[in-house]
């Protein structure tokens, strides 16, 4: 076998397409989440540079969406009747209709970008189990959960608010002015406002007499 050949693919979140199985995964499955079709062909370099990030990102998505790979070659008419012109080809399908798509290779970010149009980022649920659990006292158990989100998504902005209202809540105010510290400009919205608003109240209420006397 060519070492260069894409072997079948077998994952609960990853499918081949066949003629026989592409309206119950194109069109049916689209209807429940988004598919992410992938048209490649085993000849094509560009489309083995970008199955594996694909396919990275369908497992890290956890089932968010689906990753559909349609080998053009095998099946032409289907090729054809989405209008493929060049390889690879990938096509967003949401409720049996293609919305979106990129042609040629693609750095992951630019995916990334496409998915980020239809889906919800893998760690916002992390967030928001994280600000459930200080809410519900469990304080270190839900910073630990913003943390980890934080740093999942690049240091997102949202996420650090996320991160820095979990700290302000469980009184860990220097940690919070320095995570706040870090916020850009093009940043610094009413959310980033009403949190150093918040973190300069937890501050003066531990400077307040009856505090400091009572640490003494």
């Amino acid at each position: 076998m060519d070492s260069n050949t894409v072997l079948p693919t077998t994952s609960e979140h990853i499918v081949d397409i066949t003629y026989d199985n592409a309206k119950q995964y194109l069109i049916d499955e689209s209807a429940v989440r988004p598919v992410l079709v992938d048209f490649w062909a085993d000849w094509c370099a560009p489309c083995k540079s970008l199955m594996p990030i694909l396919e990275k990102l369908a497992v890290e998505y956890d089932g968010a969406f689906l990753l559909a790979k349609v080998n053009a070659d095998a099946l032409q008419d289907l090729a054809a009747q989405f209008g493929v012109q060049s390889l690879p080809t990938i096509m967003v399908m949401h409720n049996g209709q293609p919305v979106d798509g990129l042609q040629g290779a693609q750095p992951e970010t630019a995916v990334r970008e496409l998915l980020a149009k239809y889906l919800p980022a893998p760690w916002e649920a992390v967030v928001q189990e994280g600000l459930q659990k200080v809410e519900q006292g469990e304080g270190a158990e839900g910073v630990a959960l913003l943390r980890g989100a934080y740093q999942d998504s690049g240091q997102d902005a949202q996420v650090a608010f996320a991160l820095a209202s979990g700290l302000i809540l469980t009184r860990r105010l220097n940690d919070a002015a320095e995570l706040l510290g870090t916020i850009k400009m093009v940043d610094q919205d009413a959310q980033y406002a009403q949190l150093m608003a918040q973190l300069e109240l937890a501050q003066n209420a531990a400077k307040a007499p009856e505090i400091t006397e009572l640490e003494a």
